[in-house]
């Protein structure tokens, strides 16, 4: 017999009698290994009966233990960024280009976070007019771009339509840097910073990364895209940092033939 210090329940009602400290719970049985002398280990599952009224009115709050929010919330927008590297030089001297899937931001390199075009991504620290072309190469006016300065007008084109304009130079500046050299398939050259982005059709492309692609090229036949055919690594040269209203501009080896050159400022 059990006394009760108060009234609880009702008569007919059932009652689980047991050690203060200890729980009880509803569990259902999943799994029973028998062992030796006739004991068995049991394999429970919490009851949780509200699973089965779970179809019925608003869903039961529940917070992820993975993302963090609220089941039915919609996860964010999946960015696929495509590392842009490049490999040794072989004994040609020829840069090949080597590309990943990455869920997490490259430090450079190409990325496809939308459906039509490329993003450069550049490496933290680089600072504004980080691409660049060699001192002597050729622009269309006639001048070699050792000899830009803050104020001039440069020939500038769209990196997509290729249609012409102008732009003025914010700022021009020598410095040496590790240099490709580029040569399309009617033999137009272009010899620039390893940092410097290219235009082509997919977008913009690091200079070390354009084996087989193509690019915009400018010469007496007109303006059109034109496949890379050779590839070299030229070593340390001196280089001019250009920016001309974030934009592209003709540069090349030779006066009146060009490649499309985009210089970037850090802007994001």
């Amino acid at each position: 017999q059990v006394t009760l210090d108060t009234a609880i329940g009702a008569a007919g009602d059932l009652f689980v009698l047991g050690e203060v400290n200890r729980g009880v719970a509803k569990l259902i049985v999943r799994a029973i290994e028998p062992s030796d002398d006739f004991t068995a280990t049991l394999t429970c599952v919490d009851a949780a009966p509200a699973v089965w009224d779970a179809d019925s009115g608003a869903p039961p709050a529940f917070v992820s233990d993975i993302t963090g929010k609220f089941w039915c919330d919609a996860p964010p927008e999946p960015v696929v960024y495509i590392r842009a590297g490049d490999s040794a030089p072989d004994d040609a001297g020829i840069i090949y280009a080597e590309t990943g899937v990455s869920a997490s931001n490259p430090s450079g390199g190409v990325v496809r976070p939308g459906k039509s075009h490329y993003r450069l991504n550049l490496p933290s620290g680089s600072s504004g007019g980080g691409a660049c072309v060699v001192v002597e190469s050729f622009l269309p006016d006639g001048r070699q771009a050792g000899d830009v300065a803050v104020g001039d007008t440069l020939q500038l084109a769209d990196e997509v339509s290729l249609a012409p304009r102008t732009g003025t130079v914010s700022y021009a500046q020598p410095k040496l840097a590790p240099c490709v050299e580029i040569t399309t398939e009617s033999g137009v050259t272009l010899s620039c910073s390893t940092t410097a982005p290219i235009p082509t059709p997919d977008g913009l492309v690091l200079a070390p990364n354009l084996a087989g692609r193509s690019v915009a090229v400018r010469d007496a036949e007109g303006v059109r895209w034109e496949r890379v055919k050779h590839m070299r690594a030229i070593g340390q040269r001196m280089v001019q940092h250009i920016t001309v209203e974030n934009a592209c501009f003709w540069a090349g080896h030779a006066p009146g033939r060009f490649v499309l050159h985009h210089n970037v400022k850090q802007s994001w």
